[in-house]
């Protein structure tokens, strides 16, 4: 190993808290108890290649949180953010339409991410974001793993489409219920699985 690499590993390592650095008589490279924020920070660098159990773990999270998200948007939720998921849902169908799955994983997000910035909690909007990351990641390298064993992955738009058209609209007539629902049945990796009839 270079001197180089050995150093920015241990930069990395500092950064994350895992260890700390003193010079000096006395010093040297301690081991620590990371803070929570740094255990926090390294379980969603993990989490995308972590597995399901990970990704069920932020879903729950995300579940649990979505009632208070919903209220805080609902307080904000103007005609023109409705307009923008309009054009959000358009790009979603659009993407459907032309079988682009990158396109379609990226306009699912993006009216998540919209959704997510009509909130008036900073730490409340970046956690949403980071865990709908996880399920979104989890996807791409279910898709990436596939790929790399010359699996052909077949992919099922319509269940995801039906939920985010179904988000949208309890948006548009502002149902809470409707909306908390929908953000609840959303997972990214739904697009690997047969649309479920409605219940």
């Amino acid at each position: 190993m270079s001197v180089g690499t050995f150093n920015e590993a241990i930069k990395l390592a500092v950064e994350r808290g895992s260890i700390s650095s003193r010079p000096g008589p006395g010093g040297g490279i301690f081991a620590t108890d990371p803070s929570p924020l740094s255990r926090m920070n390294g379980w969603f660098r993990d989490a995308a290649a972590g597995g399901d159990d990970m990704l069920r773990e932020s879903l729950e999270i995300r579940n649990a949180l979505a009632p208070l998200l919903v209220s805080e948007v609902f307080a904000r939720l103007s005609d023109d953010d409705l307009a923008d998921f309009d054009g959000l849902l358009d790009d979603l169908h659009r993407s459907r339409e032309a079988r682009d799955v990158t396109g379609f994983i990226w306009a699912a997000w993006n009216v998540h991410e919209r959704f997510a910035s009509l909130g008036r909690s900073q730490l409340l909007d970046s956690l949403y974001v980071s865990i709908m990351d996880v399920g979104t990641s989890r996807l791409r390298t279910l898709l990436r793993e596939a790929e790399a064993h010359g699996r052909h992955t077949v992919l099922y738009f319509d269940g995801l489409t039906r939920v985010i058209e179904e988000f949208v609209e309890a948006l548009r007539t502002r149902d809470a219920d409707g909306t908390v629902d929908a953000l609840r049945r959303t997972d990214p990796t739904m697009v690997l699985r047969p649309d479920q009839p409605q219940q």
